[in-house]
C-alpha cells in the first residue's frame, strides 16, 4: 500500500497498512489482547463482588459469605495486578520489536528513495518519522483496536447484567445510551 504525502488513512485503511508488519508478532499481540481482556473481565467482576459483599453485610448479616466474597475479591485484585505486570512486559517486548521492524522498513525506503526527495525533506521530518511515528503506530493498535474492543465488550456485558437484574433498567440504560 503506497501512501502519498499528506494523505490520511481511515481506521480500516490504517489497519490494512499495518497488517504486513504485524505478521511476525501475532502470538505476542494475541497474548497482549488476552491479558487486556482478562483485565477487563476482572474490572467488570470487581464492582459486582463489592456489591454482593455489601448486600451480605448490611441486608443479610451473613459474615461467612462476606468473608468468602472478600477472599475472592482480594484474589481478583491480585490477579488484576499480575495481569498488569505481564501485559506491560508483553507491551515492552512488542513495542521494541514491532517499532524496530517499522523503523527498518522506513530506513530502507529512505535509503532507496530518490536523491531529490531526500534533499526536499527536512532532517527533523525524517527523524520524527523514524522515531515518533513508529511508536504512534503501536499506540494506534493498543488504543484504537484493543481498548475499543474491550470497551465494547464491557458495555455489552454490563448491559446484559442490567437486563438480568431488571428488564426495565436495561431498557432505560439502552435508551439513554
Amino acid at each position: 500500500m503506497n501512501i502519498k504525502k499528506g494523505e490520511q488513512l481511515s481506521f480500516f485503511g490504517a489497519i490494512q497498512f499495518l497488517f504486513p508488519y504485524l505478521k511476525g508478532h501475532v502470538i505476542q499481540f494475541v497474548a497482549f489482547y488476552i491479558g487486556w481482556f482478562m483485565d477487563a473481565v476482572a474490572g467488570v467482576i470487581q464492582p459486582l463482588l463489592l456489591g454482593l459483599m455489601v448486600n451480605q453485610m448490611i441486608y443479610y448479616y451473613n459474615i461467612d459469605l462476606f468473608l468468602q466474597l472478600s477472599g475472592i475479591a482480594a484474589l481478583t485484585y491480585l490477579f488484576s495486578c499480575l495481569i498488569y505486570y505481564f501485559v506491560y512486559q508483553i507491551y515492552a517486548y512488542i513495542s521494541i520489536h514491532f517499532t524496530l521492524k517499522l523503523k527498518r522498513c522506513i530506513f530502507n525506503k529512505i535509503i532507496y528513495s530518490e536523491a531529490q526527495n531526500l534533499s526536499d525533506s527536512n532532517t527533523g521530518e525524517i527523524i520524527a518519522t523514524i522515531q515518533t511515528y513508529t511508536m504512534e503506530c503501536m499506540n494506534f493498535i493498543v488504543r484504537n483496536i484493543i481498548h475499543n474492543i474491550n470497551g465494547i465488550l464491557k458495555i455489552l456485558f454490563c448491559s446484559c447484567y442490567l437486563y438480568i437484574i431488571d428488564w426495565r433498567i436495561g431498557v432505560l440504560i439502552t435508551c439513554t445510551v
